[in-house]
């Protein structure tokens, strides 16, 4: 694990570039671990077919900034809650943690929340979790879900070391990992 600058704006910058060529929208093998099967019906009433893909620039810096909050929350040692960004059309953003229940019930919550939020044009969800890597062996990650209305949604990942001591606190760069249910 290396320690990188902190520069979150571009993170997500080519996550899934589209069908232009320019990137492969297929995940890399091993890393969709995270990614649970949805057994409820799509909350979006789009289907995804006729969504855009690729990642907008206001979408790319809402889930960069809750990402870099969960990196720093991690730093100091503390514990990581389900945190919800969801962004308004008018700009303003509104933020929520999920904490009072277990993990999946957290989780579930913030995908209620974000596909409930009648004004949200665009959403991050930030959590911990684990990956598995070519082995099997599974890696402590802060994962990322994110999507914006009429866009596809996806996931990212970034693995972690945490120690509780800022100073030797590492990550890596977020890894795309896939398409992940539109929420709105």
């Amino acid at each position: 694990m290396r320690r990188l600058a902190p520069d979150l704006c571009l993170i997500l910058q080519g996550i899934l570039e589209g069908e232009d060529g320019r990137g492969d929208a297929r995940p890399p093998a091993g890393i969709m671990g995270h990614v649970k099967p949805r057994e409820r019906p799509p909350m979006s009433a789009e289907p995804n077919d006729t969504r855009r893909e690729g990642v907008s620039k206001k979408t790319d810096e809402l889930a960069s900034e809750l990402l870099g909050k969960a990196l720093d929350v991690l730093a100091v040692g503390e514990e990581l809650d389900v945190l919800l960004a969801v962004a308004a059309a008018d700009g303003e953003v509104s933020s929520y943690e999920f904490a009072d229940d277990g993990p999946e019930e957290c989780l579930e919550g913030a995908h209620k929340k974000a596909a409930e939020s009648a004004d949200a044009v665009r959403y991050a969800i930030a959590y911990r979790g684990a990956i598995a890597d070519e082995t099997g062996a599974y890696q402590d990650a802060v994962i990322l879900e994110f999507g914006e209305r009429g866009y596809r949604s996806y996931s990212a990942f970034s693995l972690v070391d945490v120690t509780g001591d800022e100073d030797t606190f590492g990550w890596t760069e977020p890894q795309p990992a896939g398409e992940v249910e539109p929420l709105l």
